[in-house]
């Protein structure tokens, strides 16, 4: 058997705002130096304060900062535009594998009520909130994030 994780996500981007969001997010992307800037704006939303305040969180910060001077605002705004038809809802019925959706507990972006209709979405999925994480819950608590991997992978 195999099994899948997914964290931070949903299956679709059909809120009520969502082409308005996505407008802004073009807005940056698409300015002289947009994929920093866009970075710039909304670093705080991605990850906690012990997080981007801790010697790793910096370096991820410094790193990601220095990829995204190579990286077309163009592009980024063509895979925004996408977003607005994306939605897999209807297709995760015929996942046939263990699938557990991993949600950071202050996540704005993903909050666990959109990560949880991932889980609820394929039949056995099954939802975990991490405590005190936001959007990068993979960096901001490895230590519980692989924890859950290893045990979906010890389901296999």
């Amino acid at each position: 058997m195999t099994g899948a994780l997914v964290a931070s996500t949903g299956t679709n981007l059909t809120f009520p705002a969502a082409e308005q969001v996505i407008a802004s997010w073009k807005d940056i992307w698409l300015a002289p130096d947009g994929p920093r800037k866009r970075l710039e704006a909304t670093w705080e939303g991605l990850a906690s304060p012990a997080y981007r305040d801790s010697p790793a969180g910096r370096a991820f910060y410094a790193s990601w900062r220095r990829l995204l001077g190579d990286v077309s605002g163009q592009s980024l705004a063509a895979v925004a535009d996408g977003l607005l038809s994306f939605d897999v809802t209807e297709a995760l019925a015929g996942v046939g594998v263990p699938v557990l959706a991993v949600a950071g507990q202050h996540d704005r972006l993903a909050p666990p009520q959109m990560v949880e209709q991932v889980a609820a979405s394929v039949p056995g999925g099954r939802l975990e909130v991490v405590e005190d994480a936001q959007h990068l819950v993979n960096l901001e608590r490895p230590d519980r994030f692989n924890e859950l991997l290893l045990g979906l992978l010890a389901q296999a």
